[in-house]
């Protein structure tokens, strides 16, 4: 397979790239992700409170990094084709989601303009 991924973690007050990795295609993003927020983290001594995501980026490596180790709100937008759309989201699910995920990231961009 041929071509490259860029990997990038932004500012959360700027959203300019603070780390960026470039990868071949074919390593799946849950296998980067984890490993450029904890280098990023760690190497400038970032105090993490959020870590925004595509859902690809997430599984447990990921969750475990952000939560039990930077002690950061892990955030990763829902996709109901992850599951193979055999599991709806609830209501309680999607005030939730739409409370902690979408709102902040909808209000930071608001500020921003």
């Amino acid at each position: 397979m041929f071509g490259y991924k860029g990997h990038m973690v932004l500012c959360g007050q700027s959203n300019l790239p603070i780390f960026v990795l470039l990868t071949p295609t074919h390593p799946h993003d849950s296998q980067v992700g984890w490993f450029i927020v904890l280098v990023a983290a760690l190497l400038f001594r970032l105090s993490v409170q959020t870590v925004y995501a595509d859902a690809a980026y997430f599984d447990w490596r990921m969750f475990t990094i952000v939560h039990d180790i930077l002690g950061a709100h892990p955030a990763a937008h829902y996709n109901p084709r992850r599951a193979g759309k055999r599991h709806l989201a609830t209501l309680f699910f999607l005030e939730q989601w739409q409370r902690l995920v979408t709102a902040p990231r909808t209000a930071k961009r608001a500020r921003d303009f």
